[in-house]
């Protein structure tokens, strides 16, 4: 992992708990930080896309919130989410662009 220069991305960063057992939100996150959650999500994904940061994220069965995967347990977990996620996405995209004007 390459060394973040940036303040923010380092208080987000620094929140997030390792292992799937805890979780903290993008409202937390923004709550403790003084960030506003778009914010937080956009630093979320620069952290993941710029920095190889493995974060995962939980949006299911009463757990909502992101971590710092450990093992390949927790990445299956966290991309199943995001699976679940997209699909979700995609079913929302060909809705309104097949929804008549």
């Amino acid at each position: 992992m390459q060394e973040i220069a940036s303040d923010e991305l380092n208080r987000v960063l620094h929140l997030l708990p390792r292992g799937s057992e805890q979780l903290i939100t993008a409202n937390e996150i923004s709550q403790v930080t003084g960030i506003d959650k778009r914010t937080v999500y956009k630093d979320i994904a620069l952290l993941i896309n710029r920095y190889n940061v493995p974060i995962g994220g939980l949006r299911s069965d009463g757990k909502r919130g992101y971590f710092i995967i450990t093992n390949e347990a927790e990445r299956k977990q966290a991309l199943a989410s995001l699976r679940k996620q997209s699909v979700e996405m995609l079913k929302r995209i060909n809705k309104v662009d097949k929804i008549e004007l």
